[in-house]
């Protein structure tokens, strides 16, 4: 199976990528790659049975796929506001960096929106086992009664705070890409759950910045809406 996570930054995407590859491992090997590149990811899978690749923008190649209904894609998404703050203050983006990736990344959603399962930000948070029974039920595969249960603990903030500690620079399976490092199996970074508590996008940015905001997604936030899960 091929399958693309395609989520909005700091919206729940590596949490549903970890389902998603703990769900197919119980029926063959898995590739993981954090890309779009489909071609060459299909290349270096090594005959897996699975391929997971994991973006926040697409290619043109694995857009057509999609389109195709040739991988099964799962996007996260999350209020505009919060994805920006959360972006810039875990991984220390200028707030023009962080608006050109959420440009990218939506100029991507609206492609393939109607051919993927879009999962709230909101229902990963408040109900972690109910986002990961959907990737179940969407990827189709089978599992044991209490599999998604326990895999929903294991990927939970409390869990992935402690995970992360063991990821170093140096150490084997961590890759460093500059602005961060992260683990090449679980792809959480180093600073993944940046606090335990949530600020108020409203407050974290100024009254200019917010107009920017309001400006440059005007046409997004309908969309977002739309296609946000009960």
């Amino acid at each position: 199976m091929l399958v693309f996570i395609g989520g909005m930054q700091r919206s729940g995407s590596t949490y549903i990528f970890n389902i998603a590859r703990e769900l197919l491992k119980l029926t063959g090997s898995v590739y993981v790659e954090a890309s779009a590149d489909l071609r060459g990811a299909m290349e270096r899978s090594r005959d897996a049975d699975h391929i997971v690749l994991k973006d926040h923008a697409g290619s043109g190649p694995l857009t057509a796929a999609i389109l195709r209904r040739e991988v099964r894609t799962l996007c996260t998404i999350r209020d505009i506001e919060g994805a920006l703050a959360s972006w810039m203050d875990t991984f220390g983006f200028d707030f023009h960096a962080a608006i050109v990736h959420l440009t990218e990344w939506f100029a991507m959603y609206r492609k393939i929106q109607p051919f993927c399962m879009t999962i709230a930000f909101e229902v990963i948070e408040n109900d972690p086992v109910g986002a990961a029974r959907t990737v179940a039920r969407y990827l189709e595969t089978p599992y044991p009664a209490t599999f998604v249960d326990t895999i929903s603990r294991r990927y939970s903030k409390d869990n992935v705070r402690k995970l992360v500690q063991d990821i170093e620079l140096g150490r084997e399976g961590v890759r460093d890409i500059g602005f961060s490092y992260y683990s090449e199996e679980t792809f959480f970074h180093r600073r993944h759950v940046s606090s335990s508590t949530r600020r108020n996008p409203q407050q974290y940015f100024s009254s200019e910045q917010l107009r920017q905001i309001a400006k440059q997604f005007a046409n997004d936030r309908s969309l977002l809406e739309s296609t946000k899960t009960p």
